[in-house]
């Protein structure tokens, strides 16, 4: 079905979320909370600005580069140069999109409901010697009365000017022609209808039948007929742009996905990297820490063996040999003087 088309800009209040689809969204999210997670954890040991908050904040910040955290260490350094080259891609492309989407005019169709057309009794057009009559009338539910026969595809552009009619129905290759002459304000439109299509008919028996079906067959499968239609219709110098709805193409996750797998493989990259550094630091540290308990473990122990030697050495001179004169004094000569002034003589 072709229609009338329309310029009209949007003013749609959520447009801003409309340069990138849901999954893409979610995907930056993910994407920055990830980054600042990378991120905190390289920072957190030795810089104490970056705090567990920082995750959230810090990936947005760099969105419009303003981020003021300074970075120390140098893994952190590489995630975050790998980010703002991710960051600097996305908001081109959210800007490019964004500002189509509110200056360029989009071409909407002024009819987009085969049954509005019904209910409303508006007159439709299509060539009068065509089967397309009979099929609007029988199997879709157009009155006939409201079935404007038209006979050459040069009438339609003046029924549509001089209101005689309010869509127009046509083969689809005729439609293609149509549009292809006339390169503004009209676009095709509305569901498509499955036809039997166009056939050569040769007389019963002809041994052309098979020639023609297989040479048929061959063009088709190969293309010639697709690559014979696309040169026919693009040598006229009208955009195919202004006839179709022109909606400003979206982005997904899809057009991304390289700088994304990039940034992440870059972050977990620096994690294991963060990771091994860390466990030959604790590894250090804990040969460290077992020398210095094996060290302080001896030393208690020859400190205990000094204690029991001059106990058992003492208990010895008191009760195996007795009391010894003040003139015997040895090593132990202060104890056993100051045992000798508490005993009787």
């Amino acid at each position: 079905m072709v229609v009338t088309a329309k310029s009209q800009k949007t003013e749609e209040g959520w447009i801003f979320l409309r340069p990138f689809t849901k999954e893409l969204w979610i995907a930056m999210i993910f994407m920055s909370i990830f980054t600042g997670f990378v991120i905190w954890m390289h920072e957190s040991e030795k810089n104490p600005e970056f705090k567990l908050a920082t995750i959230l904040w810090f990936p947005v910040s760099t969105l419009f580069f303003a981020h003021r955290e300074p970075i120390e260490n140098n893994l952190a350094r590489i995630v975050v140069g790998t980010w703002l080259f991710v960051v600097l891609i996305v908001i081109s492309s959210y800007t490019a999109i964004l500002t189509s989407m509110f200056t360029v005019a989009r071409l909407e169709p002024s009819m987009v409901n085969v049954e509005f057309l019904k209910k409303t009794h508006a007159s439709v057009g299509c060539n009068g010697n065509s089967f397309i009559v009979r099929y609007l009338v029988d199997v879709v539910g157009f009155k006939k009365e409201n079935v404007k026969r038209i006979n050459s595809i040069d009438d339609y552009p003046s029924a549509f000017q001089n209101k005689d009619i309010a869509a127009a129905f046509f083969v689809t290759l005729h439609a293609k022609v149509f549009l292809m002459k006339n390169c503004e304000g009209y676009t095709m439109t509305g569901p498509t209808y499955k036809l039997g299509g166009f056939g050569f008919v040769f007389p019963k028996g002809s041994p052309l039948a098979f020639d023609i079906s297989e040479a048929i067959l061959k063009a088709t499968e190969g293309g010639e007929i697709q690559m014979l239609e696309d040169n026919m219709l693009s040598s006229n110098n009208c955009s195919n742009s202004l006839n179709k709805i022109g909606e400003v193409s979206v982005l997904g996750p899809k057009t991304f996905r390289v700088p994304f797998i990039l940034s992440a493989s870059v972050s977990v990259v620096t994690i294991f990297i963060n990771i091994f550094s860390r466990y030959r630091e604790y590894r250090e540290h804990m040969r460290l820490l077992l020398e210095h308990i094996i060290i302080w473990g001896r030393t208690v122990i020859d400190n205990v063996k000094n204690s029991i030697r001059t106990a058992c050495h003492f208990f010895w001179r008191i009760y195996g040999k007795g009391v010894k004169k003040p003139d015997d004094v040895d090593r132990h000569g202060t104890i056993e003087l100051a045992i000798q002034n508490i005993t009787p003589s």
